[in-house]
């Protein structure tokens, strides 16, 4: 008992030590699951909003990947980042130029015209601004001054307000380059329209390009040489003749882009030049620079509200404003080919109600809808066009409603005259594919441009040296 006593205040102090360590290590432990948690938490935003702001530049992505949750940073391709603002326009300022690509020549007095509505109304301050970019339309490692004369923030100033329309709206407009911002080099480009000089609130991206043509390109358009691909597809061959420029590596510093009625979903940009002769490179595969002809495009007439056109069954009017409902579409996939005329899947704004298209058109909601049994497996088909902006997102993707077979979709639209087709993108790919609704044909009337760059041994950017259009019945 003696003995007990005199280690008493030893053993209880040895307890509390241990428990104190048991305190401490629970504690311990407790703060690293939290550490784990947190750092899950933030691997898992991470990865989410990763998914959603990559700025690889892919046109037609499946499952509407190129819906954006952040939209303070530039995609490198067309896009519009805000609900509010509607047909968009970037074409040069010629006759006929609404259904040509945003090209100019360098130090030369060609225009472009950008435009587009706002549906708030109102007056707000945009701005805008150019990006340069590589041949595959990635950020260029250009500063500012290397690339453009002038100034950034550049005020876009013609504001005019729509009159006589049901939806009112505000139009802006603005001709590039001007006298306080212009491209000094070749290339392509990216031109951002961003809202109360800050250039973190992006409302659209458009790409353009600045052409210094150095060389020659001659090119024709015909059926593919491979027989399998004769009826479904298109070769384009072409030649670079360059007597009077220096190509360094026509294999590695020269790249050739080929684009199918300016769409950007589906550019051939690895070919390799095949045959080389004095001051000439040969593009003559059998493959490899062939496109899928498509099939001449659909079309609808809005230009009157008042009479429905061909292809309209109906046109409506109730508090929201105006409905056109389109007669409803079939799969031509296996249909043969019928010739007809079209525009290439472009549009133009036009009203049969007014005098200046620009503000008194009105906007309508266009109602589409296309037979279908069942709907398509591992994938969503889309409305497809040049006023989607070639891409395939949320705005424009169809709905199988099984009650009434079919795929049904709803776009507030101006008024105009479109083209339009049905794509389907399968589950995982990135390309539109016309085959699955529209079908394919080698007889098919489609514009090609090819482009050429090239990176001198001593430069930092793609110098964009020749363009040449071409038509593959025109030709």
């Amino acid at each position: 008992m003696v003995l007990a006593n005199k280690y008493r205040p030893f053993i209880q102090s040895r307890n509390t030590a241990q428990r104190r360590l048991l305190f401490f290590t629970r504690l311990m432990a407790l703060a690293e699951i939290l550490v784990i948690v947190i750092v899950v938490a933030l691997l898992l935003v991470n990865f989410a909003f990763g998914k959603t702001t990559d700025t690889l530049t892919t046109s037609a992505n499946s499952q509407d990947s190129t819906d954006y949750f952040k939209t303070d940073f530039p995609r490198y391709e067309n896009h519009v980042y805000v609900p509010n603002i509607k047909t968009v326009q970037f074409h040069p300022l010629t006759a006929g130029g609404e259904f040509s690509p945003p090209l100019i020549s360098l130090h030369s007095h060609d225009l472009l015209q950008f435009s587009f509505d706002d549906l708030d109304g109102g007056v707000k301050s945009y701005q805008y601004r150019i990006l340069h970019c590589t041949y595959d339309w990635k950020p260029s490692d250009l500063l500012e001054s290397q690339y453009q004369t002038g100034f950034s923030n550049i005020e876009v100033g013609d504001a005019r307000f729509s009159f006589n329309t049901i939806q009112q709206y505000t139009h802006y407009s603005f001709n590039f380059p001007g006298e306080n911002l212009a491209p000094l080099i070749s290339g392509n480009f990216l031109l951002v329209i961003f809202s109360d000089y800050n250039p973190e609130k992006i409302v659209i991206t458009r790409r353009f390009m600045v052409v210094d043509q150095k060389v020659t390109v001659e090119a024709n358009v015909h059926r593919a040489t491979i027989i399998s691909d004769r009826k479904s597809k298109q070769e384009v061959d072409f030649s670079i003749f360059y007597p009077d420029y220096t190509i360094d590596d026509p294999f590695s510093g020269l790249k050739v882009a080929i684009y199918q009625n300016d769409r950007t979903d589906q550019v051939i940009s690895n070919l390799k030049p095949q045959f080389l002769k004095d001051h000439e490179l040969m593009y003559d595969y059998d493959e490899g620079n062939e496109f899928d002809g498509g099939n001449e495009f659909r079309f609808f007439d809005t230009r009157s509200l008042r009479t429905p056109a061909e292809h309209t069954e109906k046109i409506t009017r109730d508090s929201s404003g105006y409905h056109v409902y389109l007669v409803t579409d079939a799969r031509r996939s296996s249909e043969i080919y019928s010739s007809g005329r079209d525009i290439n899947g472009q549009f133009i704004i036009q009203t049969e109600e007014g005098k200046t298209r620009e503000l008194e058109s009105d906007y309508c909601r266009v109602h589409f809808s296309l037979n279908a049994d069942e709907p398509y497996p591992n994938g969503n088909v889309y409305v497809f066009g040049s006023f989607t902006g070639w891409n395939c997102t949320s705005a424009n993707k169809m709905h199988y409603d099984a009650a009434s077979g079919k795929y049904e979709a709803t776009l507030f639209l101006k008024q105009g005259f479109y083209n339009y087709e049905y794509v389907f993108v399968e589950d995982g790919l990135f390309s539109a594919n016309e085959q699955e609704i529209e079908g394919n044909h080698s007889e098919t009337e489609n514009d090609y441009m090819i482009c050429v760059y090239n990176r001198r041994s001593n430069s930092r950017y793609d110098e964009l040296i020749g363009v040449k259009k071409l038509n593959s019945v025109l030709h």
